[in-house]
């Protein structure tokens, strides 16, 4: 329910930001999206995902507590193995630079905010607020009401909302500058991604850079 709006985003033919992109779903959550092994599970999805050569990790969950040292180690892995990883900021309003939430506040990943149709902050009370922080989140991605593939619908589209939406956009934009410039590592793709971001009067003080521009962001990718 969750994964399949994910993989639509990146790499749906009519949906996709990067259509044919190949894709590696990794299972972390047990079917009733509850599992007191999950920080484990996570692990091991993340090193799976390493070991089998993927060139980026698209993370839409939070660490329920503190990481232990193994969840840190296995992110320092990806960073080694030269794996960029995207992982959306989360829904609840908070500050991640003054409360960490993991992995989101690693600095060694690619945090992404959402913004609203209008390029605003997502800031829909009773619905849900994006994370932020400029010290630990990137930048935002649009966000609100993404039209994407659906497990429900088979076949079918549904508007997908949440920053769990705006990361994709970000993984898939990532695809196309590997695409396009295979050598980069993850901290070039992140200044890349920073210096082609749109600054937005409403990211100010929220994001570290501005609201992604994936066209810029190839371009500068390629040396244009």
């Amino acid at each position: 329910t969750h994964g399949t709006p994910v993989a639509g985003l990146v790499a749906g033919s009519t949906t996709g930001l990067a259509p044919g992109v190949r894709l590696l779903p990794v299972k972390i959550f047990s079917d009733s999206g509850s599992d007191p092994a999950f920080e484990q599970a996570a692990i091991d999805g993340i090193q799976y995902a390493i070991d089998e050569g993927a060139d980026v990790i698209q993370i839409s969950w939070t660490l329920d507590g503190s990481p232990g040292a193994a969840f840190d180690a296995v992110f320092a892995a990806a960073e080694a193995a030269g794996v960029v990883v995207v992982v959306a900021a989360g829904n609840d309003a908070q500050d991640l630079d003054a409360s960490p939430e993991f992995p989101a506040s690693y600095p060694n990943v690619i945090t992404v905010a959402g913004t609203d149709r209008y390029d605003r902050f997502v800031d829909l009370p009773g619905l849900f607020v994006s994370a932020s922080g400029p010290a630990t989140v990137e930048l935002a991605a649009p966000t609100e009401k993404l039209t994407s593939t659906s497990s429900f619908v088979p076949g079918g589209e549904f508007p997908f909302t949440g920053t769990s939406a705006a990361a994709p956009l970000v993984s898939a934009t990532v695809a196309l500058m590997l695409s396009v410039n295979p050598p980069l590592t993850p901290p070039q793709v992140r200044a890349m991604l920073l210096a082609s971001s749109d600054p937005l009067p409403s990211l100010s003080g929220r994001v570290a850079g501005g609201r992604l521009n994936a066209g810029n962001a190839v371009l500068l990718a390629t040396g244009e």
